[in-house]
Formats: structure tokens, sequence, C-alpha cells
């Protein structure tokens, strides 16, 4: 059998993605077979991200997305200061694994550099695909499925989860969720652009990007994920003619009706008692306006700036290794981020950590795409819009594979707007070989 060098990159880079956004659960079954082996393979993790990062910085003569890279460093800078100081260094640990996808930027803005949209394309697609088959998996299987309780020495080796029951359903958390929603507006990209003579499998690809968003049962990620993709088809609708134009305003139509019910069923008392009638769960959060599970994270938050207590913390933040109760109401375990992820960044990092990200990670990336040109622009820039959002209430800049979503996104669209010229005869055949270029390591 015979690989082209294409192939080979394709398969490369694959896998190397693979272990930032967790597809392959490498990490988690590292850890549950040995607790050095999972220090030592998450230790690896970061001497990989560094490499990449120096590859990438020579090959560029500079440091694309060099902000990214300085919020991705802030945690060596606390680790530094913890061994000098004699503190702990436990929490700083955790952020090297927790920040790595930053560090990552530069070496993905070199990969979208050099090929097409169509390998980029395909690199995506198969990592976002392998990602909901899994999660529909743990949801449909449950109690034979790694990540659920209760199934011996398998149990949570895996990081595709069952974090809890609601109902008779399996609720289902795991990495790359944001990579999924990418791969959704990909595949709507491709019916709306006519790049494949088959619609119904897109179609069918839609369905379960779909599903695979619907089995974590989470309120805010659905409702986001159902308006930003009404959004794109009525903005794809807007900026250019489309193929198949009355699937695409059946389509509209139907994400107009879903997003109505489902704010409807959400955020209303009818809808709170009818799910409750049906389901039977008076008291889930999930399905009836409970606040429960909102109240805990203010009090979390109000908790966590309670310490936030002179200009030096402000400016940069109380640090990796300050630890407050996860929970404060049962005050069972302790945590150094929060569940609101902007709240998490400052809390930690200060002004200077947040300034970094949303300037970086989110503002400068959407400026970008207004001169971006290529097929993905709007599916990455919405995807953006995406992570952003979650963020407001849920836990993601300090999780890897969000962080690497966000990264990715950033790094297609600074690469595809892009204007400065190859200083180099080398540099421009490098950055020519778009089709068949490989980066090698």
């Amino acid at each position: 059998m015979h690989l082209s060098r294409r192939k080979v990159d394709f398969w490369l880079h694959a896998g190397i993605f693979s272990l930032y956004l967790g597809t392959l659960s490498v990490f988690g079954l590292a850890k549950r077979v040995n607790d050095a082996l999972g220090n030592a393979a998450l230790f690896g993790l970061l001497v990989l991200s560094l490499a990449l990062l120096a590859y990438a910085a020579l090959r560029t003569r500079g440091v694309p997305l060099f902000g990214l890279v300085l919020l991705g460093l802030l945690p060596l800078v606390h680790y530094g200061v913890f061994v000098v100081t004699g503190a702990s260094t436990v929490g700083a640990s955790i952020y090297l694994y927790k920040f790595g996808g930053f560090l990552l930027a530069p070496f993905v803005w070199l990969w979208v550099r050099r090929h097409d949209d169509a390998q980029v394309e395909r690199v995506i697609m198969l990592l976002s695909l392998v990602t909901a088959l899994r999660a529909l998996l743990a949801f449909a299987l449950p109690g034979v499925h790694p990540g659920a309780a209760g199934t011996g020495a398998l149990a949570f080796a895996d990081d595709f989860g069952i974090y809890e029951r609601v109902g008779g359903f399996a609720r289902v958390f795991y990495p790359g969720m944001a990579l999924v929603f990418l791969g959704l507006l990909i595949s709507l990209e491709r019916v709306l652009s006519a790049r494949t003579l088959r619609v119904w499998p897109e179609v069918f690809k839609v369905a379960l990007f779909t599903a695979a968003l619907l089995v974590t049962l989470s309120r805010g990620s659905i409702i986001f994920a159902l308006l930003l993709t009404s959004l794109y088809v009525l903005v794809r609708l807007l900026q250019r003619p489309v193929a198949h134009l009355r699937l695409a305003r059946v389509a509209l139509g139907g994400l107009v009706a879903v997003n109505a019910l489902a704010l409807v069923f959400t955020f209303s008392s009818f809808g709170a008692s009818l799910g409750a009638s049906l389901t039977g769960l008076t008291h889930s959060d999930r399905l009836t306006l409970d606040r429960a599970n909102i109240d805990w994270r203010e009090r979390q938050v109000k908790l966590a700036f309670s310490l936030v207590n002179t200009e030096e913390r402000r400016l940069f933040g109380v640090g990796t290794h300050t630890l407050i109760p996860s929970n404060p109401d049962l005050l069972t375990g302790a945590t150094n981020d929060l569940h609101y992820s902007y709240h998490s960044i400052l809390w930690t990092f200060g002004y200077v950590g947040l300034g970094l990200l949303v300037a970086f990670g989110i503002v400068q990336p959407l400026v970008r795409a207004v001169w971006a040109r290529g097929q993905l622009v709007l599916p990455f820039a919405f995807t953006t819009l995406y992570i952003a959002l979650v963020g407001a209430y849920t836990i993601v800049f300090t999780t890897p594979d969000w962080n690497f979503a966000l990264c990715l996104c950033a790094a297609y669209l600074n690469a595809r707007a892009w204007k400065r010229q190859p200083s180099s005869r080398r540099e421009t055949a490098d950055l020519q070989a778009a089709p068949s270029g490989a980066v090698s390591l």
C-alpha cells in the first residue's frame, strides 16, 4: 500500500490535533493505568507544544499569533515564580496542560498557510465526525461505555463521560464540542455552495452533528448553536447566491421554528410546566427554570472575587495556586478555575490574561475575517462567536480542547487574511506548496 505525501501529512496532523482535542483519550487512559504514567504523558504534551512552537517560529522567522502564545505562556511564568519562591506548583502544572492549545497556535497557522481549504477541511471533518460518533455511542450505550460509572477497571478511563442521568437519558460530556459545531457549519457550507454532488450525505452529517450537540443536554450550548446556525444560513442567503435554494429556505424556516420553541420551552413558565409534565423531572435544572445550578455558580464567583483585594491582583490575578471550594454550598473539593470562563481567566490571570484572551483570541480573528478569503471563512468566524458565547456561562477557556478550537479558528482566519509577502525564495516555495506541501518534523 502506497501512501502519498499528502496522505501522510493528513494523518500526521490529524493525530497531533487529536491529542489536544481528546478525540482519542490517550491521557485519560494513561492516568487510569498509572498516575505517574499520566503525569509523564501530560509533561510529554507540554514538551510537544513547545517543540511545535519553536518549529513554527524557526520556519516563519517570527511568532504568528503572538498574543495567544503570551496567554499560553502565563502558566509557565507562574510555574517559574513558584519554583523560585518555594510555593506549590500543582496549580501551575495543571494550567500548563489546560493552556497547551494556545501554544500550538503558530504551528496551526503554519499548517493552514501551507495547505488548501480541501486539506484543512478533510482533517477537521475526520476529527469532528469521530468526536460526534463517539458522543452518540456514549449516549446510546451508556451502560457499557468506558466513561460510565460502575464499569470496573475502565471507569472514567475515557474523556467521553456520562456526567449524570436526566430521567432515562445519559447526559454526555465530551471534548471537541466546538469542533463538532464547526463540522456542522462546514457540512452546511458544502450544501449551500454546491461543493458536493451528493447533497443527502451532507444533510445526514448535519443531523449527526446536531444530535451530538443535543446529547450534552446543555441548554445554553444548544440554544447558542441553534441561533448561530440560523444566523449562518441567513447570512449565506444574503451574502451570495446559494445552491439548493429551496432546501436552504426550508432549513432556515425549520431552524427559526426550533429556535422559537426552544426559547419558549426553556424560559417560559408554560415550557417549564410542560417539560415537567412530559418528563416527570420537576426538580431538574435541565428541563425546568430551577436556578439552583446558576445560583451556586454566582456564589462561587462572589466567593472567588472576595480574594481580589489589591491592585496587583486585579492586574495579574490571584495566581494558579489559589484554590476555592468547587461548590460553595457543599464545600466538597477545591478548584483553581471558575464555571464562568471569562470570570475564571480574570480571577486567575487578571486584566492581563483576560485582555490577551479577548483581544487576540476573539476580537482580532473576527476583524481579520472581514478581509479573509476562503471557502471556510464564515464557518470559522461563526465558530469563534460560538466559543465566545459559550464561554460566558460555562467552563471553556480552561480546557485544552476548547482552547485548541479557538486557536484553530484564529489561525485559519489570520492565515487566510495574511498580506505580508514572503521574505525569501525558500519561504515562497514552502507557502505556495499548498496542495501537496507537508510540514516536516
